[in-house]
């Protein structure tokens, strides 16, 4: 199929402008290229469902996104199915490459155990709002600046397996103070 669709919309998900090439072979659909604009942004991937398991789905997915609104991105993904940061504790546009495989039920429920992605991420003009986490730097600096903290361009090489967010060394300079960190971030939010 040579797609040329106006307007997709999946659940939350609004992309327009989809062009590219769709292949259905043996129970697998293979994206390969395809491009959309979503979020105030610009999607380019490759990526394939293959559905030749009669109990699961495996997704894999390599996508180049462009200055992606990501309060717009967590609001359409549905905060990735967690509550921690949610849409409206995030602004900024993210630029990313970004490789993943997951592994899915029937009724697209995601094997959390069974997600590995790889990115590298770019984050502009971003903000933080609410984020209870931050309240915890309050011994540092006053409640009222960890409110709403900006931050300068962040960019970093993140990794997720096992169900834990891996984000090696990374400089953030923000309204409310300049960190130097890394660490692991579960999906039980233990940092």
């Amino acid at each position: 199929l040579n797609a040329d669709i106006k307007q997709l919309t999946f659940r939350k998900f609004e992309a327009k402008n989809i062009t590219g090439t769709l292949h259905l072979l043996d129970q697998r659909l293979i994206a390969d290229p395809l491009s959309f604009n979503t979020m105030e942004g610009k999607v380019n991937l490759k990526g394939m469902i293959d559905g030749t398991n009669a109990d699961k789905i495996l997704m894999t997915c390599d996508a180049d996104l462009g200055r992606v609104n990501i309060r717009q991105m967590f609001d359409q993904l549905e905060n990735f199915g967690q509550e921690v940061i949610t849409a409206e504790n995030i602004k900024g546009y993210l630029t990313a490459n970004i490789k993943m495989a997951s592994v899915w039920d029937t009724l697209l429920n995601a094997d959390m155990n069974k997600i590995y992605a790889r990115g590298n991420l770019m984050i502009e003009r971003g903000e933080l709002i609410k984020f209870e986490s931050l309240k915890s730097l309050s011994r540092f600096v006053k409640v009222s600046e960890l409110e709403d903290v900006k931050f300068s361009t962040m960019q970093n090489e993140i990794e997720i397996k096992g169900q834990k967010i891996y984000i090696p060394q990374m400089q953030i300079n923000s309204s409310a103070l300049n960190i130097s960190c890394s660490g692991i971030h579960t999906f039980n939010n233990d940092i």
